[in-house]
């Protein structure tokens, strides 16, 4: 098993509930916070960002040490402009951002329920001409807690807002730790 294990099960679970509900949405992949954000940032697309980790000594086993991934959850609405009488008027009042970003909480919501799943190693497997990661359950369970939804935040006067949500993922470890 691999450090990244508990995370990429995270992450492969909650973003299949996102796209059994709304098939058209994009979940592009992690990312580690200080290189967001990329080049390129998807309209309404969430991404996955990992802020760090923690081990407390009162948590796990002598020979399991309980870990604590922060993670966020976050995503971008460009909105659409509403019409009016000066029709090149842009800037906060964005038609749809509100009901496109409470959209987004939601979808979001459903995905991670109910806050706990099968934790998974990954192997290549070649298909082909493709390398294929394959998942293999190790027999434990992940869990994480309830989002926590940041406040929304508009970026200046251009209209777009930027949603996140802290979720901390919890797993042990197959590392000993004195």
């Amino acid at each position: 098993m691999s450090w990244s294990d508990a995370i990429d099960s995270y992450f492969k679970y909650v973003k299949g509930r996102i796209v059994a509900s709304n098939p058209n949405r994009l979940v592009p992949g992690i990312i580690e916070a200080n290189a967001w954000p990329p080049q390129e940032v998807q309209n309404e697309a969430f991404y996955l960002l990992l802020l760090g980790e923690n081990s407390s000594g009162n948590f796990g086993t002598v020979s399991s040490t309980g870990l604590v991934h922060l993670t966020q959850w976050t995503w971008v609405v460009i909105g659409n402009d509403l019409p009016s009488q000066a029709s090149n008027q842009v800037g906060r009042n964005r038609g749809n951002r509100y009901r496109n970003n409470a959209k987004l909480k939601q979808e979001l919501l459903n995905g991670l329920f109910p806050n706990f799943c099968d934790k998974n190693t990954y192997v290549p497997q070649q298909q082909g001409n493709n390398l294929i990661s394959v998942p293999t359950p190790v027999g434990e369970k992940i869990w994480w807690s309830r989002p926590r939804f940041l406040p929304v935040k508009a970026e200046g006067e251009s209209g777009v807002l930027y949603g996140a949500a802290q979720v901390f993922v919890s797993e042990f470890s197959d590392l000993i730790s004195s």
